[in-house]
């Protein structure tokens, strides 16, 4: 993370940030810190947003429910819990308003 950083949002749990020199996000979430540009940001977003809306829980061997959310390399993936998903989806939702309102004052 080079540059000057604004944090568009955080919780208890993470944040989203943007980088003013190059426009890279990053989302810092409990022991995840993941790099987007804007477009890979939303789609990443829309699939959160669709796994906290279906709620698909998968057994886990230690008695717990998860939810499963595979990234592009074979073997990677993350996995959350009800909670979990859904203050991702927040996280990622509030960070898209503050960017889009950020972007508006820009503008002016």
């Amino acid at each position: 993370m080079n540059g000057k950083l604004k944090i568009l949002t955080q919780n208890e749990i993470g944040f989203v940030s943007i980088a003013e020199t190059d426009g890279l996000i990053h989302l810092s979430f409990k022991n995840l810190l993941l790099n987007f540009s804007t477009g890979e940001f939303l789609a990443f977003r829309n699939m959160t947003k669709r796994l906290a809306a279906h709620n698909c829980l998968i057994p886990f061997p230690d008695g717990t429910q998860k939810i499963i959310l595979r990234t592009p390399f074979e073997g990677i993936h993350f996995s959350f819990d009800v909670y979990e998903i859904q203050e991702l989806a927040n996280l990622m939702a509030e960070a898209c308003y503050m960017k889009e309102i950020y972007g508006i004052i820009h503008r002016s």
